[in-house]
């Protein structure tokens, strides 16, 4: 069976009024959804005048993190200077925050919860948690886990860094 490469009056206004609305609206709407979701594949923090080597991607396929360079980082900015601690977001997604953290000797991070489960796992030094009448000593290779809603704060006892791992939608 051949088929007719002409298209009558009828046909024309067929496709005009039917099919020409349906192919733009099918083909603009998935070209949009494949914009956001490249941008929400591969998302990048540039640098400021406060971190001007803060460049750095926090979301990928695979995101490579050299913790080594972001703690140099970390130390060389004036933040760690003036501050009792200083911090950055070394990842990103939709359901993970990873946040390297250095703090200063008997530096305190303030009493608070995250509405996520979340862990501490220290690469340098070593710090307390305190969550009520609870005090839990963690040092460099040790980690811990904190589940969503627990009231705690972290203090340092010797200069220290490091990982808070946030699972879930913060």
């Amino acid at each position: 069976m051949a088929v007719s490469s002409h298209f009558t009056l009828e046909h024309d206004a067929i496709l005009k009024r039917f099919l020409i609305p349906y192919w733009i609206k099918t083909a603009t709407l998935p070209q949009n959804l494949i914009a956001k979701q490249t941008m929400s594949q591969n998302k990048r923090i540039e640098a400021t005048s406060i971190r001007p080597d803060g460049d750095r991607l926090l979301y990928a396929p695979l995101v490579e993190m050299n913790i080594n360079k972001f703690i140099k980082q970390l130390k060389s900015e004036e933040a760690w200077e003036k501050d009792k601690h200083n911090t950055i977001t070394i990842y990103k997604s939709d359901s993970t925050t990873i946040v390297l953290r250095g703090m200063h000797k008997k530096s305190t991070r303030k009493s608070g919860k995250v509405n996520s489960d979340a862990t501490i796992q220290v690469l340098k030094g070593k710090i307390k948690i305190l969550a009520g009448a609870t005090t839990i000593q963690l040092k460099r290779g040790q980690m811990l886990g904190i589940s969503a809603d627990t009231e705690h704060s972290v203090e340092a006892v010797r200069d220290s860094f490091y990982l808070l791992t946030v699972i879930g939608t913060v």
